[in-house]
């Protein structure tokens, strides 16, 4: 049985996601969530808004995957609608521990 693994995320949005209609940024979220959804992942800590207190980093989060396989198939997913074009991003990928 393998682990379940995390991943951290910082996000920014560019520009080209601002020029997207409040519509089409709310279409490309959905697609987002559905694609965490296809492979069996969840978000364990909900996109959160740092913009009051954070230059460089707009929202964080924490999702959560069953196994390596289903994040390397959500990357995928994301890649096939140009999901990192909306965005600059930092993640850091683990695994739990009793350390």
């Amino acid at each position: 049985m393998s682990e379940p693994i995390y991943k951290a995320f910082r996000v920014s949005f560019s520009e080209a996601w601002y020029r997207l209609s409040k519509d089409d940024q709310k279409s490309l979220i959905a697609k987002v969530n559905d694609a965490l959804e296809r492979v069996g992942g969840k978000a364990v800590i909900p996109l959160c808004d740092s913009t009051w207190s954070n230059e460089r980093w707009e929202f964080f989060g924490v999702e959560m995957y069953p196994d390596m396989a289903a994040l390397q198939k959500h990357s995928e997913l994301l890649k096939a609608f140009d999901w990192a074009r909306y965005h600059t991003h930092s993640t850091l990928i683990g695994t739990p521990t009793t350390v």
